[in-house]
Protein backbone atom coordinates (compact mmCIF):
# COMPACT_ATOMS: atom_id res chain seq x y z
CA UNK A 1 0.00 0.00 0.00
CA UNK A 2 1.65 3.28 -1.04
CA UNK A 3 2.48 5.78 1.68
CA UNK A 4 0.70 9.03 1.76
CA UNK A 5 2.79 12.07 0.98
CA UNK A 6 3.09 13.13 4.68
CA UNK A 7 4.31 9.71 5.80
CA UNK A 8 6.79 9.51 2.92
CA UNK A 9 8.18 12.89 3.86
CA UNK A 10 8.76 11.87 7.49
CA UNK A 11 10.34 8.54 6.49
CA UNK A 12 12.80 10.37 4.17
CA UNK A 13 13.85 12.70 7.01
CA UNK A 14 14.52 9.79 9.38
CA UNK A 15 16.68 7.98 6.80
CA UNK A 16 18.65 11.17 6.04
CA UNK A 17 19.34 11.83 9.73
CA UNK A 18 20.48 8.23 10.19
CA UNK A 19 23.02 8.55 7.34
CA UNK A 20 24.32 11.84 8.76
CA UNK A 21 24.96 10.18 12.14
CA UNK A 22 26.77 7.20 10.54
CA UNK A 23 28.99 9.20 8.17
CA UNK A 24 31.73 10.22 10.69
CA UNK A 25 32.01 6.64 11.97
CA UNK A 26 32.28 5.31 8.43
CA UNK A 27 35.07 7.78 7.68
CA UNK A 28 37.05 6.63 10.76
CA UNK A 29 36.57 2.92 10.16
CA UNK A 30 39.70 2.27 7.98
CA UNK A 31 41.98 3.94 10.52
CA UNK A 32 40.41 2.06 13.42
CA UNK A 33 40.76 -1.24 11.59
CA UNK A 34 44.39 -0.54 10.73
CA UNK A 35 45.21 0.28 14.36
CA UNK A 36 43.65 -2.98 15.56
CA UNK A 37 45.22 -5.13 12.81
CA UNK A 38 48.08 -7.42 13.94
CA UNK A 39 49.90 -6.54 10.69
CA UNK A 40 49.96 -2.83 11.41
CA UNK A 41 53.50 -1.40 11.94
CA UNK A 42 54.20 -0.29 15.54
CA UNK A 43 55.02 3.36 16.04
CA UNK A 44 58.74 4.18 15.65
CA UNK A 45 60.70 4.12 18.89
CA UNK A 46 63.87 6.18 19.44
CA UNK A 47 67.04 4.07 19.50
CA UNK A 48 70.77 4.70 19.70
CA UNK A 49 72.00 7.33 22.12
CA UNK A 50 68.65 7.68 23.83
CA UNK A 51 68.47 3.95 24.45
CA UNK A 52 72.03 3.73 25.77
CA UNK A 53 71.96 6.92 27.82
CA UNK A 54 70.25 5.11 30.67
CA UNK A 55 73.06 2.52 30.81
CA UNK A 56 76.06 4.83 30.39
CA UNK A 57 76.85 7.06 33.40
CA UNK A 58 75.82 10.67 32.86
CA UNK A 59 79.34 12.03 33.30
CA UNK A 60 80.62 9.61 30.67
CA UNK A 61 77.94 10.68 28.19
CA UNK A 62 78.76 14.33 28.86
CA UNK A 63 82.44 13.65 28.16
CA UNK A 64 81.66 11.68 24.99
CA UNK A 65 79.38 14.40 23.63
CA UNK A 66 81.90 17.13 24.47
CA UNK A 67 84.72 15.28 22.71
CA UNK A 68 82.68 14.66 19.58
CA UNK A 69 81.33 18.23 19.49
CA UNK A 70 84.94 19.37 19.44
CA UNK A 71 85.84 16.74 16.82
CA UNK A 72 82.82 17.35 14.52
CA UNK A 73 81.66 20.92 15.22
CA UNK A 74 79.84 21.37 11.88
CA UNK A 75 78.50 17.87 11.26
CA UNK A 76 75.69 16.97 13.70
CA UNK A 77 74.82 13.73 11.87
CA UNK A 78 78.38 12.46 12.07
CA UNK A 79 78.60 13.61 15.66
CA UNK A 80 75.49 11.62 16.58
CA UNK A 81 76.84 8.50 14.85
CA UNK A 82 80.19 8.71 16.61
CA UNK A 83 78.55 9.36 19.99
CA UNK A 84 76.53 6.16 19.51
CA UNK A 85 79.70 4.23 18.62
CA UNK A 86 81.54 5.59 21.67
CA UNK A 87 78.66 4.79 24.04
CA UNK A 88 78.37 1.28 22.62
CA UNK A 89 82.13 0.72 22.98
CA UNK A 90 82.01 1.95 26.60
CA UNK A 91 79.32 -0.60 27.44
CA UNK A 92 81.31 -3.40 25.78
CA UNK A 93 84.40 -2.45 27.79
CA UNK A 94 82.37 -2.48 31.02
CA UNK A 95 81.20 -6.05 30.37
CA UNK A 96 84.37 -7.33 28.67
CA UNK A 97 85.30 -10.93 29.45
CA UNK A 98 88.54 -12.67 28.45
CA UNK A 99 88.62 -16.37 29.40
CA UNK A 100 92.17 -17.62 29.76
CA UNK A 101 93.65 -14.20 30.53
CA UNK A 102 94.78 -13.63 34.14
CA UNK A 103 93.20 -10.67 35.91
CA UNK A 104 96.54 -8.88 36.33
CA UNK A 105 97.26 -9.23 32.60
CA UNK A 106 93.82 -7.96 31.63
CA UNK A 107 94.18 -5.04 34.04
CA UNK A 108 97.50 -4.16 32.42
CA UNK A 109 95.92 -4.32 28.96
CA UNK A 110 93.05 -2.05 29.99
CA UNK A 111 95.40 0.47 31.60
CA UNK A 112 97.60 0.64 28.50
CA UNK A 113 94.54 1.11 26.25
CA UNK A 114 93.25 3.95 28.43
CA UNK A 115 96.64 5.67 28.48
CA UNK A 116 97.06 5.34 24.71
CA UNK A 117 93.52 6.47 23.80
CA UNK A 118 92.15 8.54 26.70
CA UNK A 119 89.41 10.25 24.65
CA UNK A 120 88.06 7.32 22.63
CA UNK A 121 86.31 4.23 23.96
CA UNK A 122 86.17 2.86 20.41
CA UNK A 123 89.96 2.89 20.14
CA UNK A 124 90.30 1.53 23.66
CA UNK A 125 88.05 -1.39 22.78
CA UNK A 126 89.99 -2.13 19.59
CA UNK A 127 93.27 -2.07 21.53
CA UNK A 128 91.95 -4.35 24.29
CA UNK A 129 90.54 -6.86 21.78
CA UNK A 130 93.79 -6.92 19.78
CA UNK A 131 96.00 -7.29 22.86
CA UNK A 132 93.87 -10.09 24.35
CA UNK A 133 93.82 -11.93 21.01
CA UNK A 134 97.62 -11.80 20.63
CA UNK A 135 98.27 -12.62 24.30
CA UNK A 136 96.35 -15.86 23.83
CA UNK A 137 98.22 -16.61 20.58
CA UNK A 138 101.55 -16.14 22.35
CA UNK A 139 100.58 -18.61 25.09
CA UNK A 140 100.14 -21.41 22.55
CA UNK A 141 102.71 -20.33 19.95
CA UNK A 142 104.57 -23.19 18.27
CA UNK A 143 106.50 -23.47 15.04
CA UNK A 144 107.72 -26.68 13.35
CA UNK A 145 111.46 -26.56 12.81
CA UNK A 146 112.13 -24.34 15.82
CA UNK A 147 113.38 -26.07 18.95
CA UNK A 148 111.79 -25.25 22.33
CA UNK A 149 115.06 -23.69 23.50
CA UNK A 150 115.30 -21.36 20.50
CA UNK A 151 111.62 -20.45 20.73
CA UNK A 152 111.94 -19.71 24.43
CA UNK A 153 114.79 -17.30 23.69
CA UNK A 154 112.75 -15.59 20.96
CA UNK A 155 109.72 -15.19 23.24
CA UNK A 156 111.85 -13.80 26.06
CA UNK A 157 113.56 -11.30 23.76
CA UNK A 158 110.16 -10.14 22.44
CA UNK A 159 108.95 -9.57 26.01
CA UNK A 160 112.09 -7.59 26.83
CA UNK A 161 111.76 -5.41 23.73
CA UNK A 162 108.00 -4.79 23.96
CA UNK A 163 106.91 -5.26 27.60
CA UNK A 164 103.74 -3.15 27.21
CA UNK A 165 102.25 -4.71 24.07
CA UNK A 166 101.37 -8.31 23.23
CA UNK A 167 100.58 -7.21 19.66
CA UNK A 168 104.16 -6.01 19.18
CA UNK A 169 105.50 -9.09 20.96
CA UNK A 170 103.67 -11.40 18.56
CA UNK A 171 104.86 -9.42 15.53
CA UNK A 172 108.44 -9.67 16.81
CA UNK A 173 108.15 -13.41 17.49
CA UNK A 174 106.74 -14.09 14.02
CA UNK A 175 109.51 -12.09 12.34
CA UNK A 176 112.25 -13.73 14.41
CA UNK A 177 110.92 -17.23 13.73
CA UNK A 178 110.63 -16.48 10.01
CA UNK A 179 114.24 -15.29 9.75
CA UNK A 180 115.56 -18.07 12.00
CA UNK A 181 114.13 -20.61 9.54
CA UNK A 182 115.61 -18.70 6.59
CA UNK A 183 119.03 -18.79 8.21
CA UNK A 184 118.82 -22.57 8.66
CA UNK A 185 118.32 -23.08 4.93
CA UNK A 186 120.46 -20.21 3.62
CA UNK A 187 122.75 -21.57 0.89
CA UNK A 188 123.95 -18.89 -1.54
CA UNK A 189 125.61 -20.02 -4.72
CA UNK A 190 129.34 -19.41 -5.26
CA UNK A 191 130.08 -18.92 -1.55
CA UNK A 192 132.34 -21.63 -0.06
CA UNK A 193 130.88 -23.32 3.00
CA UNK A 194 133.82 -22.26 5.14
CA UNK A 195 133.24 -18.60 4.20
CA UNK A 196 129.49 -18.85 4.84
CA UNK A 197 130.10 -20.52 8.20
CA UNK A 198 132.38 -17.67 9.25
CA UNK A 199 129.85 -15.07 8.10
CA UNK A 200 127.02 -16.74 10.04
CA UNK A 201 129.16 -17.10 13.15
CA UNK A 202 130.15 -13.42 13.05
CA UNK A 203 126.49 -12.41 12.64
CA UNK A 204 125.54 -14.49 15.67
CA UNK A 205 128.25 -12.80 17.74
CA UNK A 206 127.21 -9.31 16.65
CA UNK A 207 123.46 -9.87 17.14
CA UNK A 208 122.99 -12.75 19.61
CA UNK A 209 119.35 -11.93 20.46
CA UNK A 210 117.93 -11.22 17.01
CA UNK A 211 117.65 -13.57 14.05
CA UNK A 212 116.23 -10.69 12.00
CA UNK A 213 119.45 -8.72 12.45
CA UNK A 214 121.55 -11.85 11.94
CA UNK A 215 119.87 -12.53 8.60
CA UNK A 216 120.31 -8.93 7.48
CA UNK A 217 124.00 -9.12 8.38
CA UNK A 218 124.50 -12.45 6.60
CA UNK A 219 122.78 -11.25 3.43
CA UNK A 220 124.86 -8.05 3.36
CA UNK A 221 128.12 -9.92 4.00
CA UNK A 222 127.43 -12.52 1.30
CA UNK A 223 126.50 -9.80 -1.21
CA UNK A 224 129.74 -7.87 -0.60
CA UNK A 225 131.86 -11.04 -0.53
CA UNK A 226 130.64 -11.83 -4.06
CA UNK A 227 131.30 -8.26 -5.17
CA UNK A 228 134.87 -8.45 -3.90
CA UNK A 229 135.51 -11.68 -5.84
CA UNK A 230 134.83 -10.01 -9.16
CA UNK A 231 135.90 -6.46 -8.36
CA UNK A 232 137.48 -4.50 -11.17
CA UNK A 233 138.61 -0.89 -11.12
CA UNK A 234 139.25 0.78 -14.45
CA UNK A 235 142.35 2.91 -14.30
CA UNK A 236 143.84 1.04 -11.32
CA UNK A 237 146.77 -1.26 -12.10
CA UNK A 238 146.23 -4.90 -11.14
CA UNK A 239 149.07 -4.94 -8.62
CA UNK A 240 147.71 -1.79 -6.94
CA UNK A 241 144.20 -3.28 -6.72
CA UNK A 242 145.60 -6.47 -5.21
CA UNK A 243 147.44 -4.46 -2.60
CA UNK A 244 144.28 -2.48 -1.81
CA UNK A 245 142.32 -5.72 -1.37
CA UNK A 246 145.01 -7.20 0.87
CA UNK A 247 145.06 -4.16 3.15
CA UNK A 248 141.23 -4.19 3.37
CA UNK A 249 141.29 -7.85 4.42
CA UNK A 250 143.90 -7.17 7.08
CA UNK A 251 142.02 -4.16 8.45
CA UNK A 252 138.58 -5.86 8.51
CA UNK A 253 139.11 -9.64 8.59
CA UNK A 254 135.59 -10.44 9.85
CA UNK A 255 133.50 -8.20 7.60
CA UNK A 256 133.25 -8.20 3.82
CA UNK A 257 130.98 -5.15 4.05
CA UNK A 258 133.76 -3.13 5.70
CA UNK A 259 136.34 -4.59 3.32
CA UNK A 260 134.36 -3.44 0.30
CA UNK A 261 133.88 0.03 1.77
CA UNK A 262 137.62 0.27 2.39
CA UNK A 263 138.48 -0.90 -1.14
CA UNK A 264 136.02 1.52 -2.76
CA UNK A 265 137.44 4.43 -0.71
CA UNK A 266 141.03 3.55 -1.61
CA UNK A 267 140.23 3.08 -5.30
CA UNK A 268 138.48 6.44 -5.42
CA UNK A 269 141.38 8.17 -3.68
CA UNK A 270 143.89 6.52 -6.02
CA UNK A 271 142.03 7.72 -9.09
CA UNK A 272 141.66 11.27 -7.75
CA UNK A 273 144.94 11.87 -5.98
CA UNK A 274 147.41 9.34 -7.34
CA UNK A 275 149.35 6.35 -5.96
CA UNK A 276 150.55 7.99 -2.76
CA UNK A 277 146.97 8.71 -1.58
CA UNK A 278 145.99 5.15 -0.59
CA UNK A 279 147.37 2.60 1.78
CA UNK A 280 147.46 -0.04 -0.95
CA UNK A 281 149.51 2.15 -3.23
CA UNK A 282 152.24 3.02 -0.75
Amino acid sequence: MPLKSGAAYHMGRLIGELFEKMAPQAAQAPALLAAKSPLAAPPAQPIGVGEMAGQVPAEVMVRIRANQKKEWPNDPEMRLEVVEDEARAYLKLESFLAPGVPVEVLTKIFRAAQESNPESYVLQLESVEDEVRDYLKLQSFQEPGVSPEVLEGILQAAQDWNPESFVLQLESVQEEVRDYLKLQSFQPADVPSVVLKAIVQAAQEWNPESYVLQLESVVDEVRDYLKLQCLQARGVPTDVLKAILQVARELNPESYVLQLESVEDDVRDYLVQGPGSVSGGR
